[in-house]
């Protein structure tokens, strides 16, 4: 049965409901960026026809309980405008940024992070043609899968792991249809919104 949603702000990646994980020892984070004023117009156009979400990452922090030499830094996998797939340190310390916690097992997290590496290895570039199919229902989709974008290649890697069903059409994934999915996916027991450490620390000193 699955359980309900949870709204949580977590000091460290290990504190979020445990005992609603069981079997369940890893975590990714599903980052999803709403654009400011002063952001690119592709970045405000993206989230003015489908928002409020214009980019969407899957990041890798360490297991519940690992000890990380840098506890604030986590591996997000990354696809931008003119690159190709990179797995990179990131902190998301912008308050733009609006996490998922998904909780995972071992083998889901394995998968999709050899997908990850898979893709980063393999230069798959970023297509404007297959970002603008995502919301754009008349465009028709490439039949190079590898054509990708921020959402298709977090769908995918979702999909590979076994989280999302596959019978979702990557292709025609917004990055706000994505987040939809997740909140809908029965493969997912339950999992939670929250903040960085980072962010949390910088809240901290503020008040």
């Amino acid at each position: 049965m699955k359980t309900s949603k949870l709204i949580c702000i977590s000091d460290n990646w290990s504190c979020v409901c445990m005992c609603r994980f069981k079997m369940r020892d890893r975590l990714v984070i599903v980052a999803f960026y709403s654009p400011k004023q002063d952001d690119p117009w592709l970045n405000r156009l993206v989230a003015a026809v489908d928002g409020p979400s214009c980019h969407v990452e899957l990041a890798f922090p360490e297991g519940f309980f690992a000890e990380r030499k840098n506890e604030h830094t986590m591996d997000a996998v990354c696809v931008y405008h003119g690159g190709t797939v990179e797995i990179v340190q990131k902190r998301y310390s912008k308050d733009s940024y609006k996490l998922n916690y998904v909780p995972v097992t071992m083998k889901e997290w394995t998968l999709m992070r050899e997908k990850a590496v898979h893709l980063c290895q393999s230069k798959v570039a970023f297509s404007q043609y297959a970002m603008l199919a995502t919301f754009v229902p008349v465009i028709p989709t490439l039949a190079d899968h590898n054509a990708t974008c921020c959402s298709i290649l977090t769908t995918q890697i979702l999909q590979h792991g076994g989280v999302l069903e596959k019978t979702i059409n990557a292709q025609r994934t917004t990055p706000s249809c994505l987040a939809k999915l997740l909140k809908k996916s029965s493969n997912i027991p339950s999992f939670c919104f929250g903040i960085t450490p980072i962010r949390l620390e910088k809240m901290r000193l503020v008040t």
